[in-house]
């Protein structure tokens, strides 16, 4: 057996020896070598008695711009191809990057891929190739990495320092064992006639065809689960409500970031902070949005509602956090930081929050009360003439209807033991802040 190291070799078309600094060798080629051969051509192994090394000596004066370098590993795996002169396209592939992984139904796994092609050479890469994925347990690109399914067409040409961007979803075998892997991803990787290898034929004749891939690393995980994130959260015109309480809409997106499908009824709540920690003394906000159907991995929806305070809750500032799967109604899984129905790969990303300022409440005074000329009533009572003010003196409208009303007290102090005087005056419309109106009845 060979040492390791690269073995050269020509396929040339002309028919004259080169002058060789040592004499030829023959070598056991493996049948892929002559298979490789452009037709017309005979092979040329050029080796040097090297230990590990197999070398190619510098080119003879003549040699035709067909002649085509290959090179092969120590198992006899063909690596790459270098075409020594004349105008050749060139592709490169950068900028990889890995989206989403999906552990599939049947055991496999779907890889998203971003990635850009471009034609580093000097003439045009001419249609068609297919840019196509490897997977592999040592990051050496080999004739023995399992092939992705799913491929990148190019069926238009790409000109020489031109590119362009692709995303392709490769999917593994069903039988692919999870942990980590080097995902490489090579331009013009093969086409639909088998020609899949990683090594193996391209429909591209390239200048250099090593330096068409690119790597990254991918975990596929054993114990896949959905992750949901929030994003695009945004409030809307907050409402001081009659009862003190206030009302805030909202609108957001929930996304499943994770491996598999969010399965399960979950509901997205909101919660009021005072310290823009999600806490679970924070406040629970009435009104959630409920999510009866699965999420798919790299799926989201939209959810718009109304949240709600307690009446007692204070204005001031605060932070307003939503919540994807914020607790079960049927359970009582309220609490902030309390359990979920759907389980994920992260439980701390389930948040967004905005701070946001809770106005001044309505606060209605009584001012320049007036009484007339009390006189009795034929069968009892007495009738007081009065005339006042209502002001709000607050920082938000004052909604409509309420009753002004009088009571009597033997002690100046108004208290649930006071009797109510009969009549009484309503608003039936808003008063906002600021204003003002005047009352004349009799009680």
């Amino acid at each position: 057996m060979r040492a390791a190291g690269i073995l050269r070799v020509f396929h040339s078309t002309m028919s004259a020896a080169l002058p060789l600094p040592v004499s030829p060798v023959t070598l056991a080629m493996p049948g892929r070598l002559a298979s490789a051969a452009p037709t017309g051509c005979r092979i040329l192994v050029l080796a040097l008695a090297a230990v590990g090394m197999f070398a190619l000596p510098s080119l003879a004066p003549g040699q035709s711009q067909s002649q085509v370098q290959y090179s092969y590993d120590a198992a006899g795996n063909l690596i790459g191809a270098t075409r020594p002169s004349g105008p050749a396209p060139d592709l490169t592939v950068s900028s990889l990057a890995i989206g989403l992984i999906v552990k599939n139904d049947d055991g496999s796994f779907s890889i998203t891929a971003t990635y850009t092609v471009v034609n580093s050479g000097d003439a045009v890469a001419a249609p068609t190739w297919y840019d196509r994925a490897y997977l592999s347990t040592d990051a050496a690109h080999q004739d023995a990495d399992p092939i992705l399914s799913g491929a990148n067409t190019r069926s238009a040409s790409l000109a020489p320092g031109a590119s362009y961007d692709a995303t392709t979803v490769f999917t593994t075998a069903t039988t692919t064992v999870p942990g980590t892997y080097t995902l490489l991803v090579k331009a013009d990787g093969g086409n639909g006639t088998g020609q899949f290898a990683p090594t193996g034929p391209n429909a591209v004749a390239e200048r250099n065809d090593y330096n068409n891939t690119a790597a990254a690393s991918v975990v596929l995980p054993a114990n896949p689960k959905a992750d949901l994130s929030v994003t695009g959260f945004a409030v809307g015109t907050l409402a001081v409500n009659q009862n003190g309480s206030y009302s805030i809409p909202v609108t957001f997106q929930v996304r499943n970031g994770g491996n598999v499908n969010a399965t399960g009824t979950w509901y997205d709540r909101g919660y009021l902070s005072a310290n823009a920690t999600l806490e679970d003394t924070d406040q629970v906000l009435t009104n959630y949005h409920t999510r009866s159907s699965a999420l798919a991995p790299g799926d989201s929806y939209s959810a718009s509602l109304t949240l709600t305070t307690p009446t007692a809750t204070a204005s001031g500032a605060y932070t307003l956090i939503v919540k994807a799967d914020g607790g079960s109604q049927a359970s009582g899984q309220y609490a902030p930081t309390g359990p979920n129905v759907v389980a994920e790969v992260n439980e701390g990303n389930n948040t967004q929050s905005v701070p946001m300022v809770l106005p001044v409440k309505a606060d209605l005074t009584v001012s320049n009360l007036a009484v007339g000329t009390i006189t009795p009533r034929a069968g009892g009572g007495y009738n007081i003439p009065v005339t006042f003010a209502v002001n709000n003196i607050g920082g938000s409208p004052a909604i409509a209807s309420w009753a002004d009303r009088g009571y009597l007290s033997v002690d100046a102090i108004h208290g649930d033991a006071d009797p109510i005087l009969g009549g009484y005056h309503t608003r039936t419309t808003n008063l906002a802040a600021g204003s003002s109106y005047w009352v004349s009845l009799t009680w």
